[in-house]
């Protein structure tokens, strides 16, 4: 699940959230829509909002479930990916060329 999602079943809006974690409405606004990274959040905040969650009758274990790592995480706005084989580059510097020479 997502903070979208815990809050609904907490039955929170975003303001009321905000009320009882201390984050601000906005923030967690652009939380749900993925416009800031909990990554770069205070872990205050974000046991703020676990905490104002589960007390407010949502059932999340901790912050993981309310912000999964980003592992792997794709950008919701991403319509394909694409592959291309890479090459191996070595580079070296002009000294290590010139003792390579002698």
């Amino acid at each position: 699940m997502t903070l979208v999602k815990y809050r609904k079943e907490a039955k929170l809006s975003q303001k009321m959230l905000a009320k009882l974690s201390g984050v601000s409405q906005q923030h967690i606004s652009h939380l749900e829509v993925h416009r800031r990274d909990p990554e770069r959040m205070a872990l205050g905040d974000c046991r703020a909002i676990v905490d104002a969650l589960r007390n407010s009758g949502a059932r999340c274990d901790g912050i993981d479930d309310v912000f999964p790592p980003s592992v792997g995480r794709i950008d919701p706005h991403v319509t394909h990916i694409t592959v291309e084989p890479c090459r191996m580059v070595t580079f070296r510097s002009p000294s290590a060329a010139v003792a390579h020479q002698k």
